[in-house]
């Protein structure tokens, strides 16, 4: 597990997905059973805003593009 709280954003099928990772992990997974979650976002939106929107609504939390 990763030491910092981290939001990987991967483009998967028709949409944006976040996977979580870091000690909040444990706290997504509780809720929803898995740490990837779908975003609102269709595959169609751009990278850039699709990380600029998700590290808006998450303060403090690093929030990265996955490589591909």
């Amino acid at each position: 597990m990763r030491p910092d709280n981290a939001i990987v954003l991967v483009r998967r099928g028709r949409g944006w997905y976040a996977d979580y990772q870091g000690p909040h992990s444990l706290r997504v997974m509780r809720v929803f059973g898995t740490c990837m979650i779908q975003t609102a976002f269709t595959a169609a939106a751009p990278a850039g805003r699709v990380l600029a929107e998700i590290a808006r609504l998450h303060p403090g939390i690093n929030v990265e593009i996955a490589a591909d």
